[in-house]
This record gives C-alpha cells, structure tokens and sequence, in this order.
C-alpha cells in the first residue's frame, strides 16, 4: 500500500510534469466514465464516449461547471466514500437517514449540470494513478492529461 507521504509526493510529480486533478469520479467502468476534473486548470465535467474499455487515448465529452456544483459533487463524493470506509455497500433507500436524503437532493441538483451541452469539447484522456487507493478523502486517487481536440461526438 502506498503511504499518504509517497502518494502526495507522487501526485505533486504528476501535477509538475503537467497532469491535471481529478476532483470526483461520479462513475467507474473499466476506468473513469463520468466525474469532475481540471482542463487547462479549470473544473469540468467529464463523461466517457468509448465505453467498451478505457484504455489511454479514450475520447471523453467535456463542459465547465460551476464552483457551487463542484462543492456540491465534492460534497456527495465525500459521502460516498463514507459509506465505502464503512463496509462497502451504498445504505439501502427504505432504512436510509438523513445523509442518504441529502445524497438524493444533490443528485437532483445536479442532474442539469451533468448533462454535456452541445457545446461539449472531445478530447482524448490518459489516466495516472499516484495512490493504491482509488478512493481518498480529497478525490481519487489518480489524475489525468488531457490530449488534444479529439473531433466530435461519433
């Protein structure tokens, strides 16, 4: 297992060598499909188009989002990881609590924000995992390098 000394310096390698942060991973396929990540330094939205694998040089829709969603994605990204720490399983709907309620609000809240506009960039993606963790307390565990403008959508 990596210690958090090795994968912070790891990661901050990979940042001075030009990768950029992934802030959330909303979804998890063969690789990242869906979550929240910096292009150019600015966060964005991210979704996979090629989903039958996500080998390096997968095309992946991009759009910006707003501060306010990238807090609340982070928020719900925290919860997530709580439920993951305590056995594995998300809690089940009928016994859940309050923290599952607001798991609910922000995925409505959110719902309009993860949907790629027709303004969406198609760029290509590497992946560069610097912790063994997937899953830790400020994002995966993992950050990505954009490629260049990979066409359009088909």
């Amino acid at each position: 297992m990596t210690t958090e000394r090795d994968a912070h310096e790891r990661r901050d390698t990979l940042l001075a060598a030009g990768w950029e942060r992934v802030h959330v991973e909303n979804s998890y396929y063969d690789g990242p499909v869906t979550g929240v990540a910096d292009v150019e330094g600015r966060p964005h939205h991210f979704e996979r188009l090629d989903l039958g694998g996500a080998e390096d040089g997968s095309r992946f829709l991009l759009w910006p989002t707003t501060d306010h969603a990238l807090r609340t994605e982070k928020e719900q990204f925290a919860m997530f990881q709580r439920w993951i720490a305590a056995g594995g399983a998300l809690p089940d709907p009928a016994s859940a609590g309050p923290e599952h309620q607001r798991y609910v609000v922000i995925e409505r809240m959110l719902s309009a924000h993860r949907d790629a506009p027709d303004t969406a960039r198609v760029r290509r993606a590497e992946w560069a995992s610097f912790d063994s963790a997937q899953y830790r307390p400020d994002g995966p565990g993992y950050l990505v390098r954009w490629g260049a403008d990979a066409g359009s959508r088909s």
